[in-house]
């Protein structure tokens, strides 16, 4: 599960059924997780990606999707007479569109997430698609930011300023709080007396989890006993663990794929320092938020990253990490081993993340924020 779908199944907890229903995208029953049979949920079948499949029925499924999911929506609305609609993310143009007629049929003001690499790529490309997700935008009325940057572009692309609002995604905390004994996790994972590097993320290029792979030589003459684990799945596994072969870094880099939440949380409790520093892949890629960020302040732990889309939005620099302004593997090198180093640093660093993160980066924040601007614009009519 990507960050956008964390973020958003964390706002699906904390949904009233009285006040919210959702309309998500239909999974076969072996996909499903344990939802909540209180809360207000349509699957649409024609909300499905047909194209991750090629054959002629589902050709002829994507032909008639947009036409049959305006239907289906259709129900949902004459069902539950909403005043709002709220779209998480505009990639889906077959949704815009029907929900720009829907919005103009039955005048519900149009509440719509951008996140970063969406408006990024709608803003610096040419093509029709591109360039329809930008009308869809300056059509709506309103959007929600996730960071500060993605707002940024949306200015860049025309909107007007006073049309977007940030809400910054949040994170249960509770699912981040040690449960087991991590003495006894290290020991069973053959961790005692090292030090640890994570990374949680996806294996894709933007991440540039390479450029903490190509340093690791360097760090070990510094820390002999540093062991880098890096978590997570993607089209880059394959280019990383061949990276890791050659240079010779067998024992020292784990690569784990996807790991279950229980697991997760003991990773990050065990690590001392989490890095995650995203490069722009130009016309391509940019890194919205990264809320792993903040999942590993919430377990007490430094962060290490730089100044690449929204990541300065959570982690401000001699806080609650560090924050590399000029990207540059030696400057990269010098900040870990610096938090390695100052085990007292970087101890504080990590318990004043805590403290933002309760304070500003809990999924009850963001439902909170985001319901008191839905009902203000609802009530404007705006």
């Amino acid at each position: 599960i990507n960050g956008i779908s964390t973020i958003f199944y964390n706002v699906y907890k904390l949904l009233d059924p009285k006040q919210a229903c959702v309309v998500t995208q239909y999974i076969s029953s072996d996909q499903e997780i344990k939802l909540d049979k209180k809360k207000k949920l349509y699957r649409l079948f024609f909300l499905q990606d047909f194209r991750q499949k090629r054959n002629m029925r589902n050709y002829v499924f994507e032909c008639i999707a947009p036409y049959a999911f305006f239907l289906q929506l259709l129900f949902v609305i004459f069902k539950e007479q909403p005043n709002i609609i709220c779209l998480d993310d505009i990639r889906w143009l077959k949704i815009d569109f029907s929900l720009l007629l829907i919005k103009k049929i039955f005048h519900l003001p149009l509440v719509v997430f951008i996140h970063g690499t969406d408006i990024y790529t709608a803003l610096t490309k040419k093509s029709m698609r591109h360039q329809s997700q930008l009308f869809f935008l300056k059509r709506v009325d309103h959007i929600l930011s996730c960071s500060s940057k993605a707002q940024s572009l949306a200015i860049r692309a025309g909107i007007d300023k006073k049309k977007i609002s940030i809400i910054f995604p949040g994170i249960d905390i509770n699912m981040f709080k040690r449960k087991t004994n991590l003495s006894a996790f290290k020991k069973n994972n053959d961790l005692c007396g090292k030090r640890i590097l994570l990374t949680v993320s996806r294996l894709e290029p933007r991440k540039n989890i390479e450029e903490v792979l190509k340093i690791m030589p360097g760090l070990i003459k510094n820390c002999p006993h540093l062991l880098y684990v890096i978590i997570g799945n993607g089209s880059q596994r394959t280019f990383l663990e061949n990276l890791k072969t050659n240079l010779k870094l067998e024992g020292s880099v784990l690569l784990l794929g996807e790991v279950k939440q229980a697991r997760l949380v003991n990773w990050y409790h065990a690590c001392d320092v989490f890095v995650l520093v995203p490069k722009l892949i130009k016309y391509e890629d940019i890194e919205g938020f990264a809320i792993e960020n903040i999942e590993a302040n919430a377990c007490g732990k430094p962060v290490i990253t730089n100044n690449c889309g929204g990541m300065t939005d959570a982690i401000k620099h001699n806080i609650n990490g560090l924050v590399l302004i000029k990207p540059g593997r030696k400057i990269l090198e010098e900040n870990i081993v610096a938090l390695l180093t100052h085990r007292k640093f970087a101890k504080q660093l990590g318990k004043n993340g805590q403290q933002i993160v309760q304070k500003q980066f809990t999924h009850t924040i963001m439902v909170n924020n985001l319901m008191k601007l839905l009902f203000n614009i609802a009530q404007s009519g705006k």
